[in-house]
């Protein structure tokens, strides 16, 4: 995802388990109740990802070049 990007909310399911996702963008888990759930292969993170209120699980392997925010709910990071 390219800088000024946003994946933001829940119910989201990004299910590539060849694809390696370099995040450059903003990444928000901040619905309540809900799970934003990345299962690819890899994910890299170089912008910011923040949980505030959601879930957000990452289920493989993944590198942090950036910010991991968490303000309120669950960071899972398998």
């Amino acid at each position: 995802m390219l800088p000024g990007i946003t994946l933001s909310g829940g119910f989201i399911d990004v299910n590539d388990a060849g694809m390696t996702l370099v995040n450059q963008g903003t990444v928000r888990a901040d619905r309540g109740g809900t799970t934003l759930r990345i299962t690819v292969g890899s994910f890299v993170n170089q912008g910011l990802v923040e949980v505030d209120g959601g879930t957000l699980q990452l289920d493989r392997a993944w590198d942090n070049d950036g910010i991991l925010r968490l303000t309120s709910g669950t960071l899972d990071l398998g």
